[in-house]
């Protein structure tokens, strides 16, 4: 009977850390961030490129949007804290250089390419 008190103790001890960790999970505030520079690796031969990027980011609710002056804004996907300052949305990894959410680093993968861009941001 006490392995068990001691197993339900310790499970109530889990559950509890992990709704205050998911409570105070973090999401970015409502940002717009601008692309600078971006280097694309096609992944199967490993050719790279580099140029100045044209995308912009914004961060809204919990939510990444992308658009160009190519082609208009779409809702890119929902965000997911992994650490601090970290999130991922759909193929993308997001890491903010600081809690000031003023500087970032996108890196998409997917089958065919990895692409890395530097972000700078500003909140709305």
């Amino acid at each position: 009977m006490k392995k068990t008190e001691s197993a339900l103790r310790i499970l109530i001890a889990i559950s509890a850390i992990t709704e205050v960790s998911s409570v105070m999970a973090e999401l970015p505030p409502n940002l717009v961030c601008e692309a600078g520079r971006e280097v694309q690796i096609l992944n199967g031969g490993f050719t790279i490129n580099e140029y100045e990027s044209d995308v912009m980011y914004r961060f809204s609710e919990g939510s990444l949007f992308i658009s160009s002056p190519t082609y208009d804004e779409y809702l890119y996907g929902d965000l997911t804290e992994i650490e601090y300052l970290r999130y991922t949305a759909g193929y993308k990894s997001i890491i903010f250089q600081n809690s000031e959410f003023n500087q970032a680093t996108s890196v998409h993968f997917d089958e065919i390419e990895t692409r890395v861009l530097q972000l700078r941001c500003i909140e709305t």
